[in-house]
C-alpha cells in the first residue's frame, strides 16, 4: 500500500493512520475482498471447479486488454525503479475486476438457470484477472499471493508462482476448466482500530 503512495527515493509521511486506512481499504477491501468472493462464488455456484467461459462481452475484452496494459506498464516501471507506479498500474486490475464483479451481479445471476453460462463466463475473467494479480504483485506481497495460488488451483496447471513470467500475464486464458478453485481464509482480515 506505501510502495505505491511513496516514490523511491523521494521523503513521504507515513502515520499509522494512514497505514490503518489503506490497509483496510486497498488489501482487506480491496483485493481481499475480491478474492474470497469470487473464490467463494465459484464454490457456492460450480462446486468449486473453474467452469468453461462463454463468449466475451465487448467489455470483458476490453478488460482482458486493461489487464495485458496494465502488466506492460508494471513491466515498464520495474525496468525504471518506479515502484510506486508498478503497484499503482496493477492496482487499476484491483478496481477494475471490483468495479465488474459488482456491475454483473453474479449473485443475482446465479439466480436464474438461463444465465448459467453468462454466470461462468463472468466468473473465470474474474479467476484470470485474480491470477493475473497474484503473479503481478508476489514480489511484494509474496505471502498473500502464495496462498491466493494455491486457492486458484494455479500451481498443477502453471507450475510454481515464483517461476510465473509478468510477460506471460497477457496470456489469457491459463487455468483450465475443471481447475479446483477453493476459498482460504481471510488474505488480508479487517483490522479494526
Amino acid at each position: 500500500c506505501l510502495a505505491r503512495a511513496i516514490a523511491l527515493g523521494n521523503d513521504g509521511s507515513i502515520s499509522w493512520e494512514d497505514i490503518h486506512a489503506r490497509y483496510n481499504a486497498e488489501l482487506a477491501n480491496g483485493l481481499g475482498n475480491l478474492a474470497a468472493r469470487t473464490t467463494a462464488m465459484i464454490s457456492t455456484y460450480f462446486h468449486g471447479e473453474l467452469p468453461s467461459a462463454g463468449p466475451l462481452t465487448s467489455g470483458e475484452r476490453g478488460l482482458v486488454d486493461m489487464v495485458a496494459a496494465a502488466a506492460d506498464q508494471a513491466d515498464a516501471a520495474i525496468d525504471e525503479l518506479a515502484p510506486h507506479r508498478c503497484i499503482r498500474a496493477v492496482w487499476k486490475i484491483v478496481d477494475e475486476l471490483n468495479g465488474y464483479i459488482t456491475a454483473e451481479k453474479p449473485w443475482q445471476l446465479a439466480g436464474y438457470p438461463g444465465q448459467r453460462a453468462r454466470l461462468a463466463t463472468v466468473l473465470v475473467i474474474a479467476v484470470e484477472g485474480i491470477r493475473a494479480l497474484a503473479v503481478l504483485l508476489h514480489p511484494v506481497l509474496p505471502k498473500a499471493t502464495a496462498a491466493l495460488w494455491h486457492s486458484l488451483g494455479a500451481e498443477p496447471a502453471l507450475g510454481p508462482l515464483a517461476d510465473q513470467r509478468i510477460g506471460n500475464v497477457r496470456h489469457w486464458p491459463q487455468l483450465p476448466v475443471g481447475t479446483r478453485v477453493t476459498k482460504g481464509p481471510a488474505l488480508f482480515p479487517r483490522v479494526d482500530a
